[in-house]
């Protein structure tokens, strides 16, 4: 009997050998055969004809469950469509983003996370560090006067605190060091934070997602700025920190903040040629207003929201309210082409944007859709749109 096996044994072997094996089969030689040795009268179990119904528990797989996504008119492709998704993310697993905490150091690796997931390599993302007591060249000079204002409204009430901050920067080469930098900041007050600014987060991952495989004509980095809510600090400490040469290199500055905030979708598009001491204060005193200037770049970018006008797609230009305290403050003074994009209720001067969920615990991606539904898939779509147009341009 013990023969037998071992010559019925041999016999497969040498058949297999001869049909081949698979290109991730190792190839079974004479030596790996172990002989079976069965007792007198002992013969091979056979495997029972019908599976038990139920699974001993020891054995059960643990199966990851799938949860459902909130509803929305956009399907998966729809321009808006994964910004939707991430802004769900970001809304429901990283709120509080409070600058200089473990959760907004959090947001900043899901952020490099997601890049990677998008296929983006590692030599394209960096990651810069400042500390909380770092001075830059804003007028405010630093974070420490926002940090004790935010303590003071309890923002760090059950939070870690870290002493430091990241800005997280994705570089997408073009066919010219000619620069765009595309900026939204991350971080966030108290609150879960939908308009400020998780939906701006978003739409620059999938504006990114989009067209890293595009042949673009300019080099395109995206910015995604810590500690905005305490000084700018993140904006300003990037721009302390570029060269000469890259500041030459700059041909325009986007800055996505509070997208979501109304129906109403703005750009303030232009450049100055020089900045009073606090360039914040100008926006409620317009005879302090620096001359907003225009050039055949700005006049394309005209014609891009011009053009979305045929797909039903409105942008309203408000120059003037390129003064906004927001994080592209930073770079106008190097008097190069800047735009600042963003969603707001009916603007009438002084009040280029009106305040609605701001800084509030209205602030939040349910209550934004249940109190203006379809608003969030508006602003997405449009903006994607809008920032899409805008990448292209040669």
């Amino acid at each position: 009997m013990k023969k037998s096996i071992v010559f019925i044994l041999i016999l497969s072997i040498a058949f297999a050998l001869a049909i081949g094996c698979t290109p991730s089969e190792e190839p079974i030689v004479e030596e790996d055969v172990v002989e079976l040795e069965l007792e007198e009268g002992e013969e091979i179990e056979e495997p029972p004809e019908e599976l038990p119904e139920e699974i001993p528990e020891e054995v059960e797989e643990e199966v990851e469950i799938l949860v459902e996504g909130r509803p929305t008119t956009l399907y998966p492709g729809d321009y808006g469509y994964y910004a939707f998704r991430l802004l769900e993310h970001m809304n429901d697993y990283l709120p509080y983003r409070v600058p200089f905490t473990t959760r907004e150091l959090e947001a900043a690796q899901w952020i490099v996370d997601t890049l990677l997931e998008m296929g983006f390599y590692d030599d394209q993302i960096e990651t810069q560090t400042f500390r909380y007591d770092v001075i830059t060249s804003s007028w405010w000079g630093g974070a420490l006067w926002g940090i004790q204002f935010f303590e003071g409204e309890g923002y760090y009430d059950n939070l870690e605190w870290i002493d430091y901050s990241q800005n997280v920067i994705l570089t997408i080469p073009g066919r010219s060091d000619e620069t765009i930098i595309i900026g939204a900041h991350y971080d966030s007050p108290g609150y879960a934070g939908a308009s400020d600014n998780a939906g701006s987060v978003a739409l620059l991952l999938e504006a990114a997602y989009r067209i890293q495989y595009y042949d673009h004509y300019y080099t395109l980095q995206f910015v995604f700025f810590g500690a905005e809510e305490v000084g700018l600090v993140g904006a300003f400490y990037f721009v302390d920190s570029l060269s000469s040469t890259e500041v030459n290199n700059l041909a325009l500055v986007i800055n996505a903040d509070v997208i979501l905030e109304g129906p109403i979708f703005v750009y303030a598009l232009g450049f100055v040629d020089y900045l009073p001491d606090n360039p914040a204060m100008v926006l409620w005193d317009s005879e302090s207003w620096p001359t907003v200037y225009y050039c055949s770049f700005t006049m394309e970018i005209d014609d891009v929201a011009d053009a979305l006008v045929y797909d039903h797609i409105h942008l309203v230009a408000i120059p003037e309210a390129l003064f906004s305290p927001t994080d592209h403050l930073a770079f106008l003074q190097f008097g190069v082409p800047t735009m600042y994009i963003y969603g707001t209720y009916n603007p009438v001067y002084p009040d280029f944007f009106v305040r609605n969920i701001l800084h509030t615990p209205d602030d939040n991606l349910d209550f934004i859709i249940d109190s203006t539904p379809g608003r969030v898939e508006d602003a997405l779509h449009t903006f994607v749109r809008f920032l899409g147009g805008v990448l292209n341009l040669e």
